[in-house]
């Protein structure tokens, strides 16, 4: 059971998160947005950035004891052991170039782990909200047609291996992967998919295998490797020029970092842990 925030809360913070969809979506159809580029070269947009400081603002106001840690606003870890972690928009190239696939991901963080994870993908499919409820039930609401889902442990019941990776993935590593570590299995397919859009897919139980071989942050993962993990699913770190099945550690992503970055990682289905 999630002792920190009861469902009440958990609403406050689902209603946070529908009204940042709502600037994204405007933003996103009506083109009202500027674009600059970030001191390490990558992009953020006036959304991002006006989405932040919303979630910030209204974290800050609801819960005022939990400090709020957000990738286009503060990022200063002081001594504090909880901390909501945000990204406004997770998959800004997406939202620039009139993709569907970016969402708002809210986590919150105790020690260097998730305790709680809710992602928001406003525009794809229709809508789609997930997030756990006090118990650690996962929950999906279609924002389309107004229904709640509660979504069941995950296991692949198929001959084929399903397959998601990030828009950019090199797809020889993804042949030498499955050659080397799933060859018991002569069908598989991949997909590709961008920002916590990824998550989202899994936990509909649309892909038995996630291969994330570059670097990402930590607001990128932590919402999704929370409520996958409450779906049965596996998240370790991973080095891809080795065999997965030889060097099964399991370890898990770790939150609090002083530099954000998670190092490469996969996410499984537990019935493909030999």
């Amino acid at each position: 059971m999630n002792k920190i925030l009861n469902n009440q809360q958990i609403k406050i913070i689902f209603d946070i998160a529908i009204k940042s969809g709502e600037i994204a979506i405007e933003g996103f159809y009506q083109k009202n947005f500027q674009v600059f580029e970030k001191p390490d070269g990558s992009k953020v947009s006036s959304i991002d950035i006006k989405i932040s400081d919303f979630i910030s603002k209204n974290l800050q106001l609801n819960f005022p004891n939990i400090p709020v840690i957000c990738e286009e606003g503060n990022k200063k870890i002081e001594n504090q052991t909880m901390f909501f972690l945000v990204d406004p928009i997770d998959g800004t190239n997406s939202f620039i170039s009139n993709s569907d696939q970016f969402s708002i991901n809210i986590a919150l963080i105790s020690y260097d782990q998730p305790i709680f994870g809710l992602i928001y993908a406003p525009i794809f499919e229709g809508g789609k909200l997930i997030f756990s409820d006090e118990n650690n039930q996962v929950i999906i609401y279609h924002v389309d047609i107004n229904f709640e889902q509660f979504l069941k442990p995950l296991v692949n019941q198929e001959n084929i291996l399903k397959i998601i990776a990030s828009k950019g993935s090199n797809d020889k590593k993804i042949v030498d992967f499955v050659a080397n570590n799933f060859s018991n299995y002569q069908n598989y397919q991949v997909e590709k998919y961008s920002s916590a859009i990824k998550f989202i897919i899994f936990a509909l139980g649309k892909a038995d295998l996630y291969l994330h071989f570059k670097k990402s942050m930590e607001w990128d993962t932590a919402s999704g490797q929370f409520l996958l993990e409450k779906l049965g699913a596996k998240i370790t770190i991973f080095n891809f020029d080795q065999n997965f099945f030889d060097h099964q550690s399991l370890t898990k992503l770790s939150y609090r970092k002083l530099d954000f970055i998670n190092p490469s990682f996969l996410i499984l289905t537990t019935n493909l842990i030999k």
